[in-house]
């Protein structure tokens, strides 16, 4: 028996072994440069929207602020409207007919009632839903 061709086949064999191994590795090499890329492509991504969240973040902070602002304003607004009507007395007559549109009587009855004009009575009605919308916005 020759141990020869035993001996060539083994090499070959282990040639094959080692160049499949090599191939198999660079492959991997390939995958990982791969995942590498799109791993900071990724992260590049995250701090990217990192940002644009601290951003969103400080504007909705002051669109905040400004919020309570305007809503100060208003309350202000709003308070010195009533203390105007308070201090004139032929105002009294408006507010008896929006009291009566809050209550839901009908136009007629409240210039029957208020001696207004019907149109001064539909305007109040108009800027009574007007400010029930916007509170109910609010």
């Amino acid at each position: 028996m020759n141990i020869l061709p035993f001996a060539y086949w083994a090499l070959l064999a282990m040639g094959v072994f080692c160049l499949i191994s090599v191939l198999l590795a660079a492959g991997g090499y390939i995958k990982l440069q791969r995942l590498n890329k799109d791993y900071t492509l990724l992260h590049k991504r995250i701090y990217e929207i990192s940002d644009d969240v601290k951003v969103l973040y400080n504007v909705t902070a002051t669109m905040g602020e400004h919020l309570k602002i305007v809503q100060k304003n208003s309350r202000i607004l709003k308070e010195q409207q009533e203390q105007l009507s308070l201090k004139e007395p032929n105002q009294q007559s408006y507010r008896n007919a929006v009291q009566q549109i809050r209550n839901g009587d009908s136009i007629g009855k409240i210039v029957e009632t208020s001696g207004l004009s019907r149109g001064e009575v539909e305007l109040l009605r108009l800027l009574n839903e007007k400010e029930s919308a916007n509170q109910a916005v609010s």
